[in-house]
């Protein structure tokens, strides 16, 4: 499970969370269909780089479907009644799994998911509460995920960084620990810790798209630009905006 605070969703929509102010944008057209806004600053025969709410991304043009200059941004549409109800269920079921109320917390949760069967962090909250009934993970560890997500949802991520590192010391080879730690860190703008964090996530993990969306961040937040965009570029091929369209 990961917090949905840094989301599911690819570099872009992290820097949205960041920098949400976009009056007016190019747009570049991936042939996935994902539509990128933000300004078209270099172009070449191998790609168009578009800075993006501050952060440059770059998509080779085997990829891109077409480009719009100067074309203004969509408005951001309100999220649905039924989504921001999913979002409350699952919140109240993190409150409630810190602190070890776990069959009440799978009420909660199991709510959330009859309202959205397609929501990934519920599935895993709800997967992590199995695995304790069954007694395949002890309550300790995920009393302590459970507490550091729940301080990520709430924006307390000094204290979220603790209950991850209680987490480690139970299983060292989960890539979600690593990349919510990092995520955690990211937010303190301790980027050599976050990158430190992610490079471990991606041992254990390397073909994860969004930790390596997330340390190109965090590269480009640390000064390191080239870094930043071979990352995004992996990032990009890893979530299949650099398939080319059926």
């Amino acid at each position: 499970m990961r917090s949905s605070l840094l989301g599911l969703g690819v570099l872009f929509s992290l820097l949205i969370m960041f920098f949400p102010d976009i009056s007016s944008a190019d747009t570049v057209v991936l042939k996935s269909g994902k539509i990128i806004e933000g300004k078209i600053t270099e172009k070449t025969n191998e790609y168009i780089k578009i800075d993006a709410a501050g952060m440059p991304l770059y998509y080779e043009h085997k990829y891109i479907q077409e480009t719009k200059e100067d074309s203004p941004s969509s408005v951001p549409e309100k999220e649905a009644p039924a989504a921001e109800e999913t979002q409350d269920y699952f919140k109240r079921g993190l409150a409630l799994a810190k602190d070890a109320e776990f069959t009440k917390a799978e009420n909660e949760l199991k709510r959330g998911l009859a309202l959205d069967p397609a929501d990934k962090n519920i599935s895993a909250a709800l997967s992590l509460i199995e695995d304790v009934h069954k007694g395949i993970a002890p309550q300790e560890y995920a009393v302590n995920l459970f507490n550091g997500y729940y301080c990520l949802f709430n924006e307390q991520y000094r204290q979220a960084t603790g209950y991850f590192q209680k987490a480690l010391q139970s299983n060292i080879y989960d890539a979600d620990i690593y990349y919510n730690l990092a995520s955690a860190y990211y937010s303190l703008k301790e980027y050599a810790l976050a990158i430190g964090c992610l490079d471990k996530a991606l041992k254990l993990r390397p073909e994860d798209a969004e930790a390596c969306s997330l340390l190109a961040s965090a590269y480009y937040m640390a000064g390191e630009p080239s870094k930043a965009k071979a990352y995004s570029l992996i990032s990009q091929k890893l979530s299949g905006e650099s398939s080319p369209s059926p």
